[in-house]
């Protein structure tokens, strides 16, 4: 009786046409996408109310019409404007040596150079908060033959590195809409797919730090283009340094410190 009930209330929010959630999605959508929503909603309502015949259909056909109801509010959440994206956008990096140390030395090198570049700032402006027009320009000439300043290919570095993302994750983000209201349920006696106490994947965190490299280092290049001897300071150079080289650090945490080590030693071999 309760399967029942929640089905009538499902096929109730279905058949709703005024004021609710649904209608107001599939309207938002450009006018493809929303004569698509009508036709699977008649469609999907047809099923749900008889067979092809015109009579009653069993329950197993009726549980078929739900799930396909299912499957077409998640390529409407999906491809709804504002929609989050959990899985990074592919920068078209190789992946066939991920996490080896051919792949971390450009990383660490990366983070060499940012390092050099503070290191010359601060001795540039040691004793005085200004800085002159020519220190900014070796720098920024020094970051830019060294850095890409194109996102995908500053990202590309980091990925070419980075754990893959997993199956699971896939899947979870490929399906969201029925992970979320089905609460994770991965089958009888088994745990849900995700749980507040587990643990953050390794591939989420070198993500996150990726981006916020990219975004301190690209806060950067804005401070180092419209540099102004007179109206600009040494800080203002120095925070998005600091903030990209603070994320290079976090990002060298979720790897193997023996590994870490290893680049900087090839490094100074080269």
């Amino acid at each position: 009786m309760p399967s029942r009930r929640k089905l009538f209330i499902f096929c109730f929010l279905l058949q709703s046409t005024n004021h609710d959630r649904f209608s107001a999605l599939a309207f938002s959508q450009p006018k493809p996408e929303r004569r698509a929503w009508q036709r699977s909603h008649r469609r999907i309502m047809t099923e749900l109310k008889c067979g092809d015949d015109g009579h009653a259909v069993s329950d197993a056909k009726r549980r078929q019409a739900v799930a396909r109801a299912l499957g077409c509010l998640a390529l409407l959440f999906s491809d709804s404007p504002g929609c989050a994206a959990n899985l990074p956008t592919s920068t078209g990096a190789d992946m066939s040596q991920t996490g080896t140390l051919e792949k971390l030395v450009p990383l660490v090198k990366t983070e060499n150079e940012l390092i050099k570049a503070k290191q010359e700032l601060l001795s540039a402006g040691e004793g005085d908060s200004s800085i002159s027009a020519d220190t900014i320009k070796a720098i920024s000439n020094q970051l830019s033959l060294a850095i890409p300043s194109e996102q995908i290919l500053f990202k590309r570095k980091f990925d070419e590195y980075s754990e893959p993302v997993s199956y699971k994750q896939k899947f979870m983000d490929q399906n969201a809409f029925l992970v979320y209201y089905t609460k994770g349920f991965d089958g009888p006696n088994r745990p849900p797919m995700e749980s507040s106490a587990d643990p953050i994947p390794k591939q989420s965190l070198q993500y996150g730090f990726r981006n916020d490299a990219w975004s301190a280092y690209d806060e950067l290049l804005g401070e180092l283009s419209y540099f102004s001897p007179s109206s600009s300071s040494i800080d203002d150079i120095l925070r998005p340094l600091e903030k990209c080289i603070a994320a290079f650090e976090a990002y060298f945490s979720t790897v193997p410190a023996s590994d870490v080590a290893n680049a900087r030693r090839r490094i100074k071999e080269i």
